[in-house]
C-alpha cells in the first residue's frame, strides 16, 4: 500500500465570465467540438512534482492514455516502471519492480471517484463539466485557472491550471498548486486525440 499512496501522490499529490450566459468551452476560447469529438486521448508526459517543503523537484516521465469516463492509465517509465489504471470503478497499480499488483475499489472511497472524475474531465478539458466543482477563470489566450468549490477539492488544491495548446484543441499542461505550496507540473507532448 505505501507503494499505492506514493504513486497517487506523484500523480495527483491532475476566462474571467462575461456578463451573458456561454458555455465555459466558448468563453475561454476552445473548441469544444474538436474536443468533444475525442473518443481516446493519447500523450507522452513529463511530471514534475515540486516539494516545497523539501526544495527538492521529483520528475516522472511516461505515457498516458484517457478513454472519457471510461478508463485513464498512466504508464511511467522513469525513474520506476509502474502501470496506475483508473476507472469509475477503482485504481489498479502494477509495479514492473516488485512484480505486485494493488488494487483499491471507489465504493467507500469518494477521493478516488473524485480524482478519476476531475482528472477525466481535465485532461478533455471539458471545462463546461468542471463548472460545477470549479471556479473558472482565464489567465491568457491558452490558459485557465480553476479554484476548487467543493470542500473536498479545496482541502487539496488552491488552484489547477490548464494550458491549451496553440490550435486550442488538445491540454498541453497541467498545474496543480496543492494547499501545502507542493506543485505537480504534467507536460504533454505528442498528444492524439
Amino acid at each position: 500500500m505505501p507503494i499505492l499512496m506514493t504513486v497517487l501522490l506523484m500523480l495527483f499529490a491532475v476566462p474571467c465570465f462575461t456578463a451573458y450566459s456561454q458555455p465555459a468551452d466558448e468563453q475561454a476560447g476552445i473548441n469544444p467540438a474538436i474536443l468533444k469529438k475525442a473518443t481516446a486521448i493519447e500523450a507522452d508526459f513529463t511530471q514534475v512534482r515540486h516539494f516545497s517543503e523539501l526544495d527538492y523537484d521529483m520528475t516522472v516521465k511516461g505515457h498516458m492514455s484517457l478513454k472519457p469516463g471510461k478508463e485513464l492509465v498512466w504508464r511511467t517509465d522513469s525513474p520506476m516502471k509502474t502501470v496506475c489504471t483508473m476507472t469509475p470503478k477503482g485504481l489498479t497499480l502494477w509495479d514492473a519492480e516488485t512484480k505486485k499488483t494493488n488494487t483499491v475499489s471507489a465504493k467507500g472511497n469518494l477521493w478516488l471517484a473524485a480524482i478519476f472524475g476531475i482528472q477525466d474531465k481535465l485532461l478533455a478539458g471539458d471545462l463546461k463539466a468542471l463548472e460545477s466543482q470549479f471556479r473558472i477563470e482565464r489567465k491568457a489566450k491558452a490558459t485557465i485557472l480553476l479554484f476548487p468549490k467543493e470542500e473536498m477539492l479545496a482541502g487539496m488544491f488552491k488552484s489547477i491550471q490548464i494550458t491549451f495548446n496553440d490550435g486550442m484543441d488538445a491540454v498541453s499542461g497541467i498545474v496543480f498548486t496543492e494547499k501545502s505550496g507542493d506543485t505537480i507540473n504534467i507536460s504533454f507532448t505528442n498528444v492524439r486525440n
